[in-house]
């Protein structure tokens, strides 16, 4: 079928694609050895298969001349790469031939297949089987070595590639936060990247993260040369930490127009005229109720004692209600 045609019943293939687009995956550079040549290109169709046997499989288009290198070896290596490794899986995605391997340092692997160094994790297999799928070649692959190291995956969501923000990176904020809050750290001294990356039990990657979200709270500063140093921890600096802090989490909460002072907006001018209606109206209800109230006592027969605490109760409450306008802002009520 051509690829022009859109085959009935099916989703349109450009909405599949923009949907398809929201899943977050992993990134992978497929390299194998073919012909007495390197190839490789970038794929995120990547999937573990089964643990027993250990099998991986991978999906390449058909057009594309690692798919056709794999093929004719029967072997490859899938190289998953860090989050500083955004210019490789470019490289890869884009050029042709040898030149994809262009200043990129690589060892030699399993049946002379070229593994990525600095990757974070390489995967070397035997292909098993393959299918096809639309466009596509399925190869489903045994895997016969694999290694990995500590670091942050490069990952792929809507054609763009970036990174996690990973628990890991979060546990230590959290912990050297703690530390700068309890003082255990010395203050106006460079802070040691290396020695903290020790303490923590943590890489330099994830120091420099927390380091970076420490100086947003305010409680460490950078400097150009001389790197981090702890800000003072003043009463001052705690309050604006604190407030950093909530405003990220709870958002910035709105402002009202103080009573004290006549605003000189029409809307804030609008809203401090409602708020001062009820004050204005006060005195009537409250003499509107004392009235009330003293021609209940005289029609009904109570006590001396129960008639003048009624009394008392209601010049009272008219007393506080003139007091309370009193402090009000002068102005018509509307």
């Amino acid at each position: 079928m051509a690829l022009t045609e859109q085959p009935s019943g099916l989703v349109d293939r450009n909405l599949f694609r923009d949907v398809m687009g929201r899943f977050a995956s992993g990134v992978t550079v497929i390299t194998t050895h073919a012909g007495g040549a390197n190839h490789g290109t970038t794929a995120s169709a990547v999937s573990s298969l089964s643990m027993d046997p250990p099998m991986v499989l991978t999906c390449l288009n058909k057009t594309s001349a690692t798919q056709a290198a794999v093929c004719e070896a029967g072997v490859f290596a899938i190289n998953i790469l860090g989050a500083d490794q955004g210019d490789i899986a470019f490289q890869f995605a884009t050029k042709s031939g040898g030149a994809k391997f262009d200043g990129v340092d690589i060892a030699t692997g399993r049946h002379d297949v070229p593994l990525i160094q600095q990757a974070l994790a390489h995967i070397e297999c035997r292909v098993a089987e393959m299918v096809t799928g639309g466009t596509h070649t399925v190869f489903l692959a045994e895997v016969e070595s694999a290694a990995a190291t500590e670091g942050a995956p490069l990952t792929y969501f809507r054609g763009k590639f970036g990174r996690f923000e990973t628990e890991l990176e979060e546990a230590t904020y959290r912990e050297l936060r703690g530390l700068v809050l309890r003082r255990e750290l010395p203050m106006g001294a460079p802070l040691d990247v290396d020695g903290l990356a020790a303490r923590l039990n943590s890489g330099r990657q994830r120091i420099f993260y927390a380091l970076t979200k420490l100086s947003t709270d305010g409680l460490v500063a950078r400097d150009a040369h001389t790197g981090y140093r702890i800000n003072p921890l003043t009463v001052y600096a705690s309050d604006q930490a604190y407030d950093a802090r909530r405003t990220v989490e709870i958002g910035v909460p709105s402002r009202r127009c103080p009573r004290s002072v006549r605003p000189s907006s029409r809307r804030c001018a609008s809203t401090w005229r409602r708020r001062s209606a009820p004050c204005s109206a006060a005195p009537r209800t409250s003499r509107r109720s004392s009235a009330r109230t003293a021609r209940s006592t005289s029609t009904r027969s109570v006590s001396p004692t129960t008639a003048r605490s009624s009394s008392s109760t209601a010049a009272s409450g008219s007393r506080r209600s003139r007091r309370d306008c009193s402090r009000a802002p002068t102005g018509r009520a509307r």
